[in-house]
């Protein structure tokens, strides 16, 4: 997959079409999710985790990009991007409007960050699996 990088964002930032589903697929919420190669584990939308119903399976003691640690719930979700569906991924909650991407599913791809084209190259690497 080849991508211009996202005007949404400033600076400009790698972003692909994602859907996200539970564990046990139901109708599929597709939205942006940005990439994150600074995150531990993927981020879903508050939003998306209550019109799935998602319910809790953990706890995990996260800190943003402020380094403030608290504690906070883990979810499972199955994550597709470009036809790759990832399942059982663990996903904390955000307040934000896309879905955060990261090095657990990330290292299942080839990424080229193009910063002065600003492009986006993914590519997989065999870890997951296909639709």
């Amino acid at each position: 997959m080849r991508r211009a990088y996202s005007h949404a964002f400033e600076p400009l930032a790698p972003v692909v079409p994602v859907s996200v589903t539970a564990p046990d697929p139901g109708r599929p919420k597709l939205l942006d999710g940005k990439l994150d190669t600074g995150a531990d584990i993927c981020a879903v939308p508050d939003f998306v985790i209550a019109e799935l119903a998602l319910p809790p399976v953990g706890t995990v003691r996260a800190a943003g990009y402020a380094g403030e640690l608290r504690e906070m719930a883990v979810y499972r979700v199955n994550v597709e991007i470009d036809g790759h569906v990832h399942r059982n991924v663990k996903a904390l909650s955000t307040r934000r409007p896309y879905a955060i991407i990261g090095r657990n599913v990330l290292r299942s791809y080839l990424l080229r960050l193009d910063g002065p084209k600003d492009r986006l190259e993914l590519e997989r690497s065999g870890r997951s699996t296909r639709k």
